[in-house]
């Protein structure tokens, strides 16, 4: 009597794709004490390799971004701040930087297919590095509320680099030969904190979480 054993082995299915998008974020950070911060529009660009199997995307990519930010900082006062009780007005003299940050950053995460979506919508979780590449700083001081002109424009590289975790939603409401159109509502936040001191001195010790909110719209090749 013979007996025989079959195993069939299906071969995996996967293969390389590319993926190129423009995004624009709204930046937020946690309150400091003595420090207030206003952010602009956060502009950026990405390019990931996509290794997809099955209904799964590892990928991996570079990105640029850029955005605008004034901070001002309570913390100075002058003889003139001080009230007749007294006590100091603590937000009559300030200094305020206006910034300029440049960063690039190296995503990485999953995207997964939503079941029974006809492959048009996928969700994305991962996290990126954001590592800042020059922050030009113009100082500003306000002494006793009148302005004084701003001093010299300054390059910090003291910025440190922030770890963001990030969500995502993705759409894909147009397919073409050879492409998709996509757009990604996203969300991120930082896994540790942003040193203002990195922009602020005498704040050496003071560090704000920053997450951001916004739109990709990108092509899936």
């Amino acid at each position: 009597m013979w007996c025989f054993l079959q195993i069939n082995i299906t071969p995996v299915q996967s293969k390389l794709e590319l993926s190129a998008g423009l995004s624009v974020d709204w930046v937020h950070t946690s309150t400091v004490q003595l420090i207030k911060m206003d952010h602009q529009a956060m502009y950026g660009a990405e390019v990931l390799i996509r290794k997809k199997v099955e209904s799964t995307e590892g990928h991996i990519g570079i990105s640029y971004s850029r955005y605008n930010s004034t901070v001002d900082n309570y913390s100075v006062s002058f003889g003139c701040d001080l009230l007749p009780n007294g006590e100091a007005d603590m937000y009559n003299s300030y200094s305020e930087y206006r910034s300029k940050y440049r960063c690039v950053g190296i995503p990485l995460g999953v995207i997964r297919l939503v079941k029974n979506t006809n492959d048009k919508l996928k969700y994305r979780i991962g996290m990126q590095p954001i590592i800042p590449i020059g922050t030009r700083i113009t100082p500003f001081y306000i002494e006793c509320s009148d302005p004084t002109l701003p001093t010299i424009e300054y390059t910090s590289g003291k910025t440190n680099t922030v770890v963001m975790v990030e969500v995502g939603l993705r759409c894909i409401p147009f397919k073409f030969d050879g492409f998709r159109i996509y757009f990604e509502p996203e969300a991120t936040v930082g896994l540790n904190k942003m040193k203002i001191g990195g922009v602020v001195p005498f704040a050496n010790s003071s560090r704000s979480r920053i997450w951001t909110f916004g739109l990709q719209v990108g092509v899936d090749f």
